[in-house]
């Protein structure tokens, strides 16, 4: 990101609940490393089978994650909201998208390369980590009840 007022956008971050565990200074850090792109609705953040391997969290808006069928048939799969994150498979594994991710609504959304989370200082670049942990646990906890219960989604 070339030039933005650290107060500012610490002041957002701080609202968003995956940066939570963050000081202001990781905050700053991060801004430095990544940037904060707006999507128009319906518009294309990452489409699956790119080879990409950035990692994204939705500071305002909404997106929809889609996945192509057999039938080459986009199918809904999710929706993700104010505060949580997408691309840890493409980021962790360094794999093509395994997903479509679409502009749910307007949107604003943090996005980090591989390559920047890289240049982090380790005690940030660890915080982070976890945060993207703690996220994937969540998302694969309830993948699992989906599976067991698809009648409770």
């Amino acid at each position: 990101m070339k030039s933005y007022n650290p107060e500012i956008w610490t002041a957002l971050f701080r609202g968003v609940s995956f940066f939570d565990i963050l000081s202001d200074d990781d905050i700053v850090e991060l801004l430095e490393a990544g940037g904060i792109v707006r999507y128009d609705f319906h518009e294309y953040i990452i489409k699956e089978g790119d080879e990409d391997n950035a990692f994204f969290v939705v500071l305002k808006g909404r997106v929809k994650l889609l996945k192509e069928g057999e039938d080459k048939k986009k199918k809904d799969l999710w929706y993700l909201e104010k505060g949580e994150c997408f691309g840890e498979i493409g980021l962790l594994l360094k794999t093509s998208r395994s997903a479509s991710i679409l502009a749910g609504k307007e949107c604003y959304i943090f996005e980090m390369s591989n390559k920047a989370i890289g240049t982090l200082p380790e005690a940030t670049k660890s915080k982070l980590y976890k945060k993207i942990s703690i996220s994937l646990a969540e998302k694969l906890k309830s993948t699992t009840e989906y599976i067991v219960n698809p009648t409770l989604f």
